[in-house]
């Protein structure tokens, strides 16, 4: 058993050797490591600017600010319900008279 161990490291040595040796000199892969490189670089640069935004509170205004417009879609879904249950029918209790169309607010 020890033979086959010996046999595998042996040939997993070699393969690597083959595949790194190959691999550096391969101009294609060059190429991609260089574009991963920089992409992984751009990256790390959002990402920092990122965390800056969190440490100014930008991040923390554009969220609130969203969350508030959020807020107003819905209360102006809510009016838009409110009169087109009261053209309908006259609000709670009473069945929709007829079938009306109305504009939703987006």
């Amino acid at each position: 058993m020890s033979k086959n161990v010996a046999f595998m490291k042996a040939l997993n040595w070699l393969a690597e050797k083959v595949i790194v040796e190959t691999l550096s000199n391969s101009p294609a892969f060059q190429r991609f490591a260089l574009r991963t490189a920089s992409r992984v670089e751009a990256a790390k640069k959002e990402a920092l600017k990122g965390v800056e935004g969190l440490k100014d509170g930008e991040a923390a205004k554009k969220m609130m600010d969203n969350q508030q417009s959020g807020v107003e879609r819905a209360s102006a879904w809510l009016d838009w319900a409110k009169a087109d249950l009261e053209k309908m029918g006259g609000g709670a209790g009473k069945g929709p008279s007829a079938p009306t169309k109305t504009k939703k607010p987006n």
